[in-house]
Formats: structure tokens, C-alpha cells, sequence
């Protein structure tokens, strides 16, 4: 489910505050890694605030960079593991934050999120780089039991690509996948500015909170299966992208009987509709 209210940006007058860390590290951003180092603490103040941390919260941090969030998190008495890629980051933020902070230099999407050893129901809060945003919030979503509450700093076009519904551009089946296991809520917009290099486009902060009341799957494996073949060629109409998965005798079986018309595209079926979809294509079988 999607909440697109709160929706707001950063005041024009909240120029960067670049700080002494920047000047400390001496450290060139790296292109290849997607490094856009923020540098406005009103704002992590606020993503801390948002994201509803308090003392004593276990809280997955992605990309520290500088350290700028961990410090805002540290200073509401979060446990902290963070997880950075850049090796030239270790060592200043060992000497910045010492045994303050669990620091672990990985891959976040290579590592096993199991080898964290984080409790159930820590917290996710990050400014994440652009290039791993959608792989990383499949992956959350495979570990919501771990991580229930997500709030993230994203590229402003995917973070419109969550909350998307039905029928738009932006609509596929990482907006079908985030609505269905999540409450999903669009914070505020963060201009260029505010971040060392400035990104060539805008972010936005958005929020993932557990969704009580979402559909139970007998399958989940199959029925987001068939999600992904809907939305495959999103020009062709379902008893098209269908034939990849299903023999035609079946699809013509759902042409004429099933509860959807297969003439339609997968990216104007709503989460209702493709759940009728699935219990019509398990019925087949």
C-alpha cells in the first residue's frame, strides 16, 4: 500500500554544510560507486527522525561514507552496523567512530545478510548509491522479517517508481512488490545541493513500514513468477508474455474463461487483479 502524502523537499535556504569530515578524509568520490556524499545534517536529523530510531534500535547502515548519518543515528543511541564497500573509507571511519559502530567491509549485495547477525525487527536507514537501489530493496524485501522497517535516501525517479500504481510509466514489479509486502510512504524530496559531487538529478527520502494486511501466498515463488513474465514486455499483452510460462492450449483456456482479459497489458493489473490472474493460472494445473 502506498502513502504519497508528506511529500515535500528541503527549503532552498538549507544550503550544504560541507563540515570538517569532508576536509579530514581527503577522499575522492568514486565515480564506479555511485559515491554522492551528503553533507546537510538538518537533513540526516531528519531522515533519523523519520525513520522513527531511538535508543537501543539495531539499525543496518549502507554506505557511511563520511559518516555523517552515522553519527545522527549514534547521537540517538542507535547500535549500528554499517556496511561499506570502499576500502579507503575503512580506516577514517575506524578513527572517527572506533568500537562505537560495527563497521564491515562488504558488498552489501554480495554479502549473506544472515552472516549480520542483527535481531529481528532491526531497522534499515541509509543513503543508498543509485546504481544498487532496486537489487537492494528486492533484498530487503527477501529479509522484511530481519528488517520490517526500511527508510532510505534514493534516486527521486525510483523512489516515484515504488509508490507508483497501475496504469503509469513508472508502475512494474518492484512498485507491485514493495506495495504488497509494505506500507510505502514518499518523505521528501533532497535537491543536488546538498550532497559532495552534487548527482546530476534529484533524491528523495522514502519509508517502508510492515503491511499487516497483505494477501497470503500459497506459493510466493510462482505467483511473482508470473508478475515478472506480466511485466516482461510491457508492450505486449498478457496472452503473449503468458506463452513463456504456459503451454497455449492453457492460455487459450484463460482467454476465454479466466477472470482477466488477456488482451490487457501486465501493467494495468492492479495487486488484486493478479492475484485472480494466479489462482486462474494454479487452477490449470
Amino acid at each position: 500500500m502506498t502513502n504519497k502524502g508528506g511529500k515535500g523537499s528541503i527549503p532552498k535556504q538549507n544550503k550544504t554544510m560541507k563540515g570538517d569530515m569532508i576536509q579530514e578524509y581527503r577522499h575522492k568520490p568514486k565515480k564506479a560507486l555511485g559515491q554522492h556524499f551528503l553533507t546537510d545534517h538538518s537533513i540526516v536529523r531528519r531522515i533519523v527522525s523519520e525513520a522513527g530510531i531511538t535508543e537501543g534500535t539495531h539499525v543496518l547502515e549502507v554506505g557511511p561514507g563520511h559518516g555523517i548519518l552515522t553519527k545522527a543515528l549514534l547521537d540517538v543511541g542507535a547500535i549500528v552496523t554499517a556496511v561499506e564497500i570502499d576500502r579507503d573509507l575503512i580506516e577514517p571511519l575506524q578513527k572517527r567512530f572506533g568500537d562505537s559502530i560495527r563497521l564491515i567491509k562488504k558488498d552489501i549485495l554480495r554479502l549473506n545478510w544472515d552472516d549480520l547477525d542483527m535481531p529481528e525487527g532491526s531497522a534499515i536507514v541509509a543513503n543508498l548509491p543509485f546504481q544498487i537501489t532496486s537489487p537492494f530493496i528486492f533484498k530487503a524485501i527477501a529479509y522484511r522479517h530481519l528488517f520490517p522497517n526500511v527508510t532510505v535516501m534514493i534516486q527521486k525517479e525510483v523512489a516515484e517508481r515504488i509508490i507508483s500504481g497501475p496504469g503509469t510509466k513508472a508502475y512494474g514489479i518492484l512498485s507491485l512488490k514493495a506495495q504488497y509486502y509494505y506500507n510505502t510512504s514518499y518523505l521528501f524530496t533532497v535537491p543536488p545541493y546538498v550532497f559532495s559531487p552534487a548527482p546530476k538529478v534529484e533524491s528523495a527520502v522514502i519509508k517502508l513500514e510492515p503491511r499487516l494486511d497483505a494477501p497470503v501466498l500459497d506459493n510466493p515463488q510462482q505467483f511473482w513468477n508470473l508478475v515478472e513474465v506480466s511485466f516482461r514486455n510491457r508492450r505486449k499483452m498478457l496472452r503473449v508474455n503468458l506463452k513463456s510460462i504456459l503451454p497455449k492450449e492453457k492460455v487459450d483456456i484463460l482467454t476465454e474463461t479466466g477472470p482477466i482479459e488477456l488482451t490487457r497489458r501486465g501493467e494495468t493489473l492492479n495487486e488484486e487483479e493478479f492475484l485472480l490472474l494466479y489462482s486462474a493460472v494454479a487452477a490449470l494445473f
